[in-house]
């Protein structure tokens, strides 16, 4: 019986069925009504018709036939499988698992059949369970990419992005699908939210070794998560200088060739005093090789009475459940380019929404005054963590402690964020 299955497998493990040719439905449907009748067939007969009847989106008609079969075979794995695959496609998810799980259980070698169920988890919102089904298939077929892409798709609905990418870039060595390969890792590259709506609340507070008054910064974004990318709008409250400015903040991610996305920032204020009237940042991220990712930036600051640009690059690297970057910014001016470096060393605890990060850096900086541009230069010493206690409620929080010729300071974050 497994022979007439496995030959099958093109149309039985599709991800999604297509619609019936009219003239294929109306050959299908004729044979049905003949075997309804009474028409005599062939064991192999009623197994291809049942199958026929399947790719046909004719779903109650071909699980009556696999079961008036069963009924005279009620173990049979090839039949069951048959079933279940078809009440998966049809929503029936617990019946597809009674199915399935009787041929697992049954025929624990039975490759397709681990396929089959890890499928109808990925499918059920099972992605856990799915993960499970989809091992025991890699066990079964080491030398196969498909199985490891298959676990991959479960991993990253679990945010388990690390060692989804591991299986990403395993089966791209046994000669994966590139394409399907390098979206996924895209994908998980730019940390898309697994939500539609993440609404957040940062507040930032800094301090000074001088007499300058705190700084405080407190930003209210909502992002939407979109097919190609993501766009977050929100509003921001700076107070410098004993002056308070007001920022309209949009923040948005598009996915853009192979293994790469681009970022652009933009903060816009109407009557500023300390603010600009725009900061614009852009960057696009390219992925190359086995977890690599480098990219290019341009940002560019208009104050009221002079403009400021500042051109990065950087490179970064997935090694595990590390994440390792470092960048490099200029500033172009009259005594040529002011140069600030800096590192981070990120560590995923699980999932993604969790990690605890370090970071240092050095050189020439640019930070916002009355009006104009602030020119300093420091080193700085930074720490960020984030969890999420609930699936849909994490907090953020972050510190840095910067060290400059004049003076010193002490930078601590806050945040909140929501998912639904």
């Amino acid at each position: 019986m497994i022979p007439i299955i496995i030959a099958c497998c093109p149309l039985f493990f599709l991800q999604e069925t297509q619609p019936a040719d009219t003239s294929i439905h109306h050959t299908v449907m004729t044979e049905y009504n003949r075997y309804l009748a009474g028409e005599s067939l062939t064991y192999d007969k009623k197994v291809d018709l049942a199958r026929n009847l399947a790719h046909s989106n004719l779903w109650e008609e071909a699980i009556k036939l696999y079961t008036d079969l069963l009924a005279d075979q009620p173990s049979d794995p090839d039949l069951l499988l048959g079933r279940g695959l078809v009440y998966a496609w049809n929503g029936r998810f617990m019946e597809s698992e009674a199915d399935l799980r009787a041929v697992t259980d049954q025929a624990p070698s039975y490759s397709d059949a681990w396929m089959a169920l890890g499928n109808l988890y990925l499918w059920w919102d099972k992605p856990g369970e799915a993960e499970d089904a989809y091992s025991r298939w890699i066990a079964l077929a080491p030398d196969r990419p498909d199985p490891l892409i298959a676990r991959a798709k479960a991993l990253q609905l679990v945010r388990d992005f690390p060692q989804a990418r591991a299986d990403l870039i395993h089966a791209q060595g046994l000669g994966g699908d590139p394409v399907e390969i390098d979206r996924l890792l895209r994908e998980m590259d730019r940390i898309p939210s697994p939500l539609l709506w993440e609404p957040l609340l940062l507040h930032e507070s800094v301090s000074f070794t001088n007499d300058f008054s705190d700084w405080t910064t407190t930003t209210l974004t909502v992002k939407r998560e979109l097919a190609t990318g993501s766009i977050a709008v929100g509003f921001a409250r700076v107070a410098r200088f004993d002056q308070m400015d007001g920022a309209g903040v949009l923040d948005g991610y598009l996915n853009l060739w192979r293994r790469s996305y681009g970022n652009l920032r933009i903060n816009v204020a109407s009557q500023p005093d300390v603010l600009p009237k725009a900061d614009v940042t852009l960057e696009v991220f390219q992925g190359v090789g086995t977890g690599w990712e480098f990219s290019t930036s341009y940002r560019y600051m208009a104050f009221s009475a002079v403009q400021v640009d500042i051109y990065g690059v950087s490179l970064a690297k997935y090694a595990g459940q590390w994440y390792l970057r470092g960048q490099l910014l200029a500033v172009p001016g009259e005594k040529g380019n002011e140069l600030f470096a800096k590192a981070a060393a990120r560590r995923y605890l699980g999932s993604v929404d969790d990690f605890l990060e370090v970071g240092a850096g050095a050189g020439g900086e640019v930070e916002y005054g009355p009006g104009e541009p602030l020119y300093s230069t420091m080193q700085v010493f930074m720490i960020r963590g984030q969890k999420f206690f609930r699936p849909k409620l994490g907090l953020t929080v972050a510190g840095s402690y910067q060290l400059s010729d004049d003076y010193n300071q002490l930078g601590l974050v806050l945040g909140a964020v929501t998912r639904f």
